[in-house]
C-alpha cells in the first residue's frame, strides 16, 4: 500500500503523530499519537481543508509512504458521523497495537465504496531508516 501525507514544513520528515497527539483528530484524542495519511495527496488536502480554515494553511510538504498490505487492518471500514465514536474506534484500535495502518472512510464523503484515508501508529516500524521518507514542498513548482 502506497501512502500520501500532507503536512506543515516544520513535521515534513516526521511519522511521530506529533500534531495528532497535540491536539486530537477525528480519529484519535490529545496525547494519542497517529499518523494520518490517504491513498492520495488530492484526498490530503480535500481533507486538510474540511477540518482547517485556509487562512491558517501553513506551507505544506508532501510525502510518499510505503505500508506493506500485510500490516494494514483487513477490518471493514466503519463511518462514524460523530467526532467522539470516532475517537473511542480510534483509541481502541491504537491500544490493541495489531496493526500498523487502518483503512477509514473519508469525512467529507463516507459512502466512498473504497476507503482512502489511512490512520497509522506511528510507534511501530514501517520503513527502515535508510528508506525514510522523502518530502517536497507542496504544492509542487514542477522543478
Amino acid at each position: 500500500m502506497i501512502c500520501y501525507r500532507v503536512t506543515p514544513e516544520p513535521f515534513a520528515q516526521s511519522l511521530a503523530g506529533t500534531g495528532a497527539r497535540r491536539h486530537g483528530g477525528r480519529w484519535n484524542r490529545k496525547g494519542t499519537a497517529v499518523l494520518y495519511t490517504s491513498n492520495s495527496t488530492a484526498l490530503c488536502l480535500l481533507e486538510i481543508l474540511v477540518n482547517v480554515r485556509q487562512q491558517y494553511l501553513p506551507a505544506y510538504h508532501s510525502m510518499v509512504i510505503e505500508v506493506p498490505d500485510a500490516l494494514v487492518d483487513p477490518a471493514d471500514p466503519v463511518f462514524f458521523p460523530q467526532v467522539e465514536p470516532s475517537r473511542e474506534h480510534g483509541e481502541q484500535w491504537v491500544q490493541q497495537n495489531r496493526w500498523v495502518a487502518m483503512r477509514l472512510p473519508p469525512l467529507f464523503l463516507p459512502q466512498a465504496k473504497m476507503p482512502s484515508i489511512f490512520c497509522s501508529t506511528p510507534t511501530i516500524p514501517i520503513l527502515p531508516r535508510s528508506n525514510s521518507p522523502r518530502a517536497c514542498r507542496f504544492p509542487s513548482t514542477g522543478a
